[in-house]
């Protein structure tokens, strides 16, 4: 289709296609789907997969406000709830946005959302009583901020210049885990391997609540990952250790995370964190966000250029607070999502 939405806002679609095969199937550039209803999935297949021509990703999508529910899950693999990409694309740049997308009761396969491309934006998406994780499989220099992770397996990460900041994760088991690398793409490893995780930002997240937190798995023979920074999170409230990590690593840089009430700092260097309360409460959203005069509020007087939002789509600005919240007094412009902002029957405004 040649139309600028994909699928018009004036006549959403509600998907429920029964038997194998995707319900939406992208290859051509310059598509924008919004407001649409993928669910009830019981068979082989996504509800939307993304492809492109030749070796390159389809270019400039823009995925938002999109409601994904009901996948159940199915033996094998080949069944993600959204698929952007296969490792014959990862090196092209998609330079595309997936945002404002609510994902509930999906767990096709072990991976719900996979990306397959490199310069892709994920944001603002809420990923809710999902059983599988959102994984960068292939690829690199994608960003992934302000998204909600809430009772689900969290993020897991692969490949190279990966910005992560300001998500939010409650509950999740792990909440984010670094790949531990099984191939160096760089070096000649093939584009199927799991690219070792190198040049990874992962900073300014909260996690509450959540059975494990930062985790990276042993390996035979892994890679680990290479220059990762991990910076300025909270971690609350988890009889788990705030980091479990195998390796073998090199070159990691823990900095100014913030501990409380966690059983140990496990992996994470005594240089990494501090403990301190920093006054994490519960608001009309749902989500727990900083009070005034928390430890984590002013923490940080080091610019981070590609820090520039927390998980509120508030700007940030210096000095800048720990965490995914940056106490603000901005328009908010996301939060966890509902029916209300995501899907067919949505009203066609950000929330």
């Amino acid at each position: 289709m040649c139309s600028r939405h994909l699928l018009l806002p004036l006549d959403p679609q509600c998907f429920g296609t029964p038997g194998d095969g995707e319900d939406l199937y992208i290859a051509g550039s310059d598509h924008e789907v919004d407001y649409n209803t993928f669910q009830h999935k019981n068979a082989m297949g996504r509800f939307l997969a993304i492809r492109g021509s030749g070796s390159q990703i389809a270019e400039r999508l823009r995925i938002h406000h999109n409601y994904f529910f009901d996948q159940k899950h199915q033996p094998g693999n080949g069944i993600e709830t959204l698929q952007f990409g296969l490792s014959g694309f990862s090196m092209s740049s998609s330079n595309s946005v997936v945002e404002y997308n609510l994902f509930e009761q999906c767990d096709g396969e072990n991976e719900l959302i996979s990306v397959k491309a490199s310069g892709v934006v994920l944001r603002y998406n809420t990923i809710r009583d999902c059983p599988a994780q959102f994984t960068l499989r292939h690829g690199n220099r994608c960003e992934v901020y302000g998204n909600y992770f809430i009772n689900t397996p969290g993020l897991r990460i692969f490949g190279d210049d990966h910005l992560v900041h300001s998500n939010y994760f409650e509950n999740c088991k792990p909440a984010i885990t670094i790949g531990n690398g099984d191939g160096e793409v760089a070096e000649g490893a093939k584009l199927t391997c799991h690219d070792r995780p190198d040049r990874v930002l992962i900073a300014f997240n909260t996690l509450v609540n959540n059975p494990q937190n930062i985790l990276q798995p042993g390996r035979t023979n892994g890679l680990g990952a290479t220059a990762v920074t991990i910076a300025y999170n909270i971690i609350q409230g988890s009889e788990a250790p705030a980091a479990q990590i195998s390796g073998p690593n090199k070159d990691f840089a823990w900095k100014g995370n913030i501990l409380y009430k966690v059983s140990s700092g496990g992996d994470m260097p005594g240089t990494g964190y501090t403990t301190a309360d920093p006054k994490l409460k519960r608001d009309d959203t749902g989500t727990f966000h900083l009070l005034a005069g928390s430890s984590a509020q002013g923490a940080v007087t080091t610019a981070y250029p590609a820090v520039k939002t927390d998980m509120d789509g508030q700007p940030r600005k210096m000095p800048l607070d720990a965490g995914a919240d940056q106490i603000s007094t901005a328009k908010r412009m996301a939060q966890v999502l509902n029916t209300t902002w995501a899907g067919h029957t949505a009203a066609e405004v950000k929330p």
